[in-house]
């Protein structure tokens, strides 16, 4: 496989591709079509504020607030709002604004911890994902984590993913190479795309699907998706789905 680097063209046996959603490698190799959402989301860590060892996710109509304890009194927090719900907002301080109103309908934790986040610390995005199907190898190129099959992070399992592709990579990698294949290095990728591609495509789809679903903004369907996780949701203290709002 030949790279055109800084330092000039070079030859390798392989390549492993780990770029992310927007590849400027992969693009070169594959054509890959990225998927908007309806909503956007923001993320932040809030410093100074004590919510135990605990991880939360407060569901509302087109609205969600997750957040998750780091230690020494900073929090992770994260906020999805449909675009629906921000109407015509023209610029980042009014969709803020639109945003914080949810957030105060909230319990009081959560505007607690919008207040205790520097705002130039807010990271605001929109979600998109890949399509499933885009190829895991290409001859010697084999593609990994969200270069491959970027999902939604609605699981927070991107990560997961991403490190499953590097175990079934080194199975492959390990059985080919034992037995001793013509142009093993070929075969090992070949084995690694078919070995991922049921289960990257599948989680791409529940991903996406769950996202939607916690979403929901109908009256109606806020209620019923809220009855179901409450009849289904574990209670412990690691996580604890609580105070569905607007049910």
């Amino acid at each position: 496989v030949e790279v055109a680097t800084d330092a000039g063209l070079r030859t390798y046996d392989g390549l492993l591709l780990a770029d992310g959603i927007g590849g400027t490698a992969r693009h070169s190799l594959v054509q890959a079509r990225t998927r908007p959402t309806h909503y956007v989301a923001w993320r932040g860590i809030a410093h100074g504020v004590d919510v135990g060892r605990r991880m939360r996710e407060i569901w509302g109509r087109g609205f969600r607030f997750g957040y998750a304890a780091m230690g020494a009194g900073d929090v992770y927090w994260f906020a999805t709002v449909n675009r629906s719900r921000l109407g015509r907002a023209g610029n980042a301080a009014e969709a803020w604004r639109i945003l914080a109103a949810l957030a105060a309908e909230g319990p009081p934790e959560v505007a607690r911890m919008m207040a205790a986040t520097p705002m130039q610390a807010v990271y605001a995005h929109a979600i998109h994902d890949l399509a499933p199907g885009l190829p895991l190898a290409v001859g010697r190129i084999a593609l990994l984590g969200d270069t491959a099959h970027a999902v939604t992070p609605n699981l927070g399992f991107g990560g997961g993913l991403a490190l499953e592709d590097g175990a079934a990579l080194m199975r492959a990698l390990f059985a080919h190479r034992v037995a001793e294949e013509p142009d093993a290095l070929t075969a090992a990728l070949r084995a690694y795309a078919e070995m991922r591609k049921r289960r990257v495509a599948r989680m791409a789809q529940v991903t996406r699907w769950l996202g939607d679903v916690m979403q929901w903004e109908g009256k109606a369907a806020a209620y019923a998706r809220d009855t179901l996780f409450r009849w289904m949701a574990p209670l412990g203290d690691r996580l604890v789905w609580t105070w569905m709002m607007g049910g």
